[in-house]
């Protein structure tokens, strides 16, 4: 999720890309990113981003890293290698093992 500011900075700089969400989600930075016109390096930026913002929120309030939580769930909520990979990939990403 971005943050409003950041929201806003993305939505004026490619709003044929991102829309704020409709309702009460869009104000708080959840953004709509239309995958059909993104490039990879626009969409990876703003992945990023969202992930970077998360990442610093979660070590401000102490809580456990997202790929420990992405690891628990997908432990319990599917199998095969498809779970592993997405979880390895996470990892790798995040620099979190």
């Amino acid at each position: 999720m971005l943050t409003p500011e950041v929201q806003a900075l993305f939505v004026e700089e490619a709003a044929e890309l991102f829309v704020s969400i409709a309702g009460g989600w869009g104000p708080m930075g959840m953004t709509h990113i239309r995958l059909v016109t993104a490039d990879d390096a626009t969409l990876t930026g703003a992945l990023r981003k969202a992930w970077t913002l998360r990442m610093e929120k979660n070590t401000r309030s102490g809580a456990r890293s997202l790929t420990r939580v992405y690891t628990w769930f997908m432990s319990r909520s599917c199998g095969g290698s498809s779970c592993s990979n997405f979880v390895n990939t996470m990892s790798a990403l995040t620099g979190d093992r």
